[in-house]
């Protein structure tokens, strides 16, 4: 056994140094796979609160007394497209606060016109 050994330590040392490479590569593959999934659910959540909050704000259910400008109205509309994800809910939203806001007798004219792009966009 020991003339074994001595006559192949060369490959058993090659072979130990391939075994040290392949566990330093997998741990860094792993160690960079929980990096991205951890990335990717703290951007998932960030974008969760931002789209909820574009929402809120569209509808009024975040604002205090002061009224929203017909401007940020159509601001928040119009990135509520880039929310793919959201896609499906984004237009039964924007498609129900059109019937209810063009039905009310103000003029929207401007918003409802966005509306109407958002949801040409996103269908």
């Amino acid at each position: 056994m020991i003339n074994w050994i001595t006559s192949n330590i060369g490959s058993i040392g090659s072979y130990i140094a391939l075994a040290t490479f392949l566990l330093s590569v997998g741990t860094f593959a792993f160690s960079a796979y929980r990096y991205v999934t951890t990335r990717r659910d703290a951007q998932l959540q960030i974008d969760f609160e931002n789209y909820h909050k574009l929402i809120a704000e569209l509808v009024g259910s975040q604002r205090n007394t002061e009224t929203m400008k017909l401007d940020s109205q159509v601001a928040i509309v119009y990135e509520l497209q880039r929310f793919k994800r959201y896609k499906p809910v984004t237009v039964r939203i924007l498609s129900g606060l059109r019937d209810e806001w063009s039905g009310n007798g103000s003029n929207n004219s401007r918003l409802i016109s966005e509306m109407n792009i958002a949801i040409e966009k996103l269908s």
